[in-house]
């Protein structure tokens, strides 16, 4: 008799045991340290939900999301990340994460306004059909080779990148700034940054503070890079990417900065998920990037006298960075 019930010490070792005879792809395979560190150490004041199936104390089946901080038109809010959708191979097609995942949404919409996801094309039908998520945009991927000289060169220097250990309260103040500047975006105040590029202990970041030199050295934002090897290519991922300004050319030299970093470590392909920021778009299509793929971003709304479904779209800042999966 299948058993649904919530996560209990220990139920990680088999979890990973789960994923690793369900997920294919070989890149960022979730470990112990990551799996502790994504729903132990989440720094929100909501823990992350985790729900189970059971089958003679077996667990053939798990769903999680992961509470946040947003920033909803400028107010704070709680949005969770779901995550880790995983049915053992032999009991798939067979309705068991329509139970589970009813049991684990009622519970994150008691304690957060609404539920988002990036899922492959399995878990999109089942998301769409059994839970009544919907589209909120295409997540469009980006990339630029052969980088010219022409291209990474700027005529006025007003940006320098410096690289740090860890995030000041100098970001509390950027985010509480700039809350109003994207209609949905997470709250990228040092507690959670901190927590999502220091502390995750099995992937490497370089973080960068954005110092406008033009204007007594102020730190103005920040910019996450991430070096991937895949087959021969290396590729520099932008993970993410926030600036405390309007002017085009601080995009633009911050962004330049960013890849003659990446370049001087080799990088061939340079890559970054870009939406909700028009000038950043601009200007990533200016220095020669070009959109390759794109993936759908769903969402499910709990809390419809806040969130308006009709006026959900396209009002998104979202980056490598503000998922939990992947990168």
């Amino acid at each position: 008799m299948f058993k649904i019930r919530k996560y209990k010490s220990g139920d990680e070792n088999q979890i990973l045991k789960l994923d690793r005879l369900v997920e294919e792809h070989p890149w960022n395979r979730r470990n112990i340290q990551n799996w502790y560190w994504k729903f132990k150490k989440s720094p929100n004041s909501i823990k992350p939900f985790v729900y189970v199936c059971e089958l003679k104390n077996k667990i053939i089946a798990t769903f999680s999301t992961i509470p946040i901080n947003y920033y909803l038109n400028g107010k704070t809010t709680k949005f969770s990340n779901s995550i880790a959708m995983i049915v053992h191979p032999h009991f798939q097609d067979k309705g068991i994460m329509k139970f589970l995942g009813d049991q684990l949404l009622k519970d994150t919409g008691k304690k957060t306004d609404l539920v988002f996801g990036y899922p492959n094309k399995r878990s999109y039908l089942l998301h769409k059909a059994f839970f009544q998520y919907q589209d909120v945009f295409n997540q469009k991927l980006f990339e630029l080779k052969n980088i010219s000289k022409k291209n990474m060169h700027v005529k006025k220097k007003n940006i320098q990148l410096r690289e740090i250990k860890k995030f000041s309260n100098k970001f509390d103040q950027i985010a509480k700034k700039n809350r109003k500047k994207f209609f949905y975006q997470t709250v990228r105040d040092s507690k959670y940054l901190n927590w999502r590029f220091i502390f995750r202990p099995d992937k490497k970041y370089y973080n960068f503070e954005i110092i406008d030199i033009s204007n007594k050295k102020n730190v103005i934002g920040y910019i996450v890079l991430k070096l991937y090897k895949y087959k021969t290519d290396l590729y520099g991922h932008i993970i993410d990417y926030y600036i405390d300004t309007n002017n085009r050319h601080f995009y633009e030299e911050s962004i330049v900065n960013a890849l003659n970093f990446l370049k001087k470590k080799k990088s061939t392909i340079f890559s970054l998920w870009c939406q909700g920021d028009d000038k950043l778009l601009k200007t990533i299509k200016n220095l020669g990037f070009k959109k390759v793929s794109e993936r759908p971003f769903i969402c499910k709304i709990f809390n419809r006298k806040k969130i308006n479904t009709n006026k959900i779209k396209n009002k998104w800042y979202f980056t490598m960075g503000d998922t939990l999966e992947v990168y």
